[in-house]
């Protein structure tokens, strides 16, 4: 839960760069850092207001009809439940969805829970009281840092209180120092709906009277994993591929939460794991997915096409997925792009920023990506 700069460090580490040197037109939504005033904006608002209005904003600057989206950790999860929504409205303005280190079933979401019963629901609800309505970021931060309390907590006690070093400069540091606070109203649903109850998973949560079921959803699914998630714990997100109902394919990135995402190919770091014995396969003759007979069936109505390539459905267990893997050197990055090509349209003209039917509002990166938490 940050800023969304963490897919801009640097030019060296870009995502956004990146993408962008492979040929997609990349948005990129900046969240506000809420204040009181937004105390009681819910989870079904930053769906409403937030992913609903970007997408309307594409569609007008570009005349897209519809578009590809990434969601990263909270912000995969709701993009989760905005996917069944969408599928319960018959809403298909999304073509694709990939999914950052991000979770839908919370049954094994790791070190997290151990924070979140309703004793501590409790008392976090009455702290976020006297704060005017947020969570405050300080707080949120000393949570992950907690959880990984050697690397993020005593390592600078030791090195720069006792031994007096000074910080060695890191970009991925300064970005999880850059805190953002978040709304009571949003927070509490998340925390008990999503970690406590599991509720997506178990199809118990509607948004304005319609059930949100993943089953129904039928689009292509890239979901990305590291092994060394300890936010977003790679079996936790491995249980999305028994979720979605439509073609999925999984990957699990060497490193964490952010450097097994972060993982620029220039760099040559890490390595990933692939199984193409499960889940969606690229057919190279059309560039069309499928896993078991009615997912090829939802397939085939989603892209017009009967050519689809047959794989096994995805195991229970993720250690039968990983048994036959395939190591890979290096970033994920290029498989993605390997399978959302195939997702997309045909190549156009690059688009140049600022040109088309919306005002420019000011330069890169915006405002509220300034505002800080504290």
């Amino acid at each position: 839960i940050n800023k969304f700069y963490i897919l801009d460090l640097r030019p060296e580490n870009s995502f956004i760069r990146w993408a962008t040197g492979q040929g997609y037109t990349v948005f990129v939504v900046s969240w506000v850092n809420p204040d009181r005033q937004l105390a009681t904006k819910t989870f079904e608002d930053y769906m409403r207001e937030g992913i609903f209005e970007a997408i309307a904003a594409v569609q007008t600057q570009t005349g897209v009809e519809k578009v590809n989206t990434i969601g990263y950790c909270i912000g995969g999860t709701l993009l989760s439940a905005t996917l069944a929504y969408m599928a319960g409205t018959r809403d298909k303005r999304i073509n694709s969805a990939t999914f950052f280190a991000a979770q839908a079933d919370f049954s094994e979401a790791g070190d997290l829970q151990i924070f979140i019963d309703e004793e501590q629901l409790a008392a976090m609800k009455q702290q976020m009281d006297q704060a005017g309505g947020v969570l405050e970021g300080g707080k949120m931060a000393t949570t992950f840092n907690m959880l990984r309390a050697n690397d993020l907590i005593w390592g600078f006690v030791v090195n720069n209180y006792l031994l007096g070093k000074e910080p060695a400069p890191f970009d991925l540091l300064y970005w999880n120092s850059d805190t953002t606070r978040m709304p009571e109203a949003c927070h509490l649903y998340y925390l008990r709906e999503f970690y406590k109850n599991n509720a997506l998973a178990k199809g118990e949560l509607s948004f304005s009277g319609v059930k949100l079921d993943l089953s129904k959803v039928k689009i292509p699914i890239y979901l990305q994993s590291a092994r060394e998630d300890h936010i977003a714990p790679f079996r936790s997100v491995y249980k999305s591929t028994k979720l979605f109902g439509g073609p999925v394919r999984f990957i699990i990135a060497g490193s964490g939460h952010i450097a097994g995402v972060i993982n620029h190919p220039d760099a040559k770091k890490y390595q990933y794991w692939t199984n193409d014995a499960y889940g969606a396969v690229v057919n190279a003759g059309n560039g069309k997915t499928a896993t078991t007979k009615s997912k090829a069936k939802a397939a085939k109505a989603a892209n017009g096409s009967s050519a689809l390539e047959m794989r096994q459905p995805y195991p229970t267990a993720v250690e039968e997925w990983w048994e036959g893997a395939t190591e890979h050197p290096g970033s994920w990055w290029p498989d993605w792009d390997a399978w959302l090509s195939k997702q997309s349209g045909k190549k156009i003209a690059a688009r140049k920023p600022g040109d088309g039917k919306l005002k420019v509002l000011g330069t890169a990166p915006g405002t509220y990506v300034l505002t800080k938490a504290q």
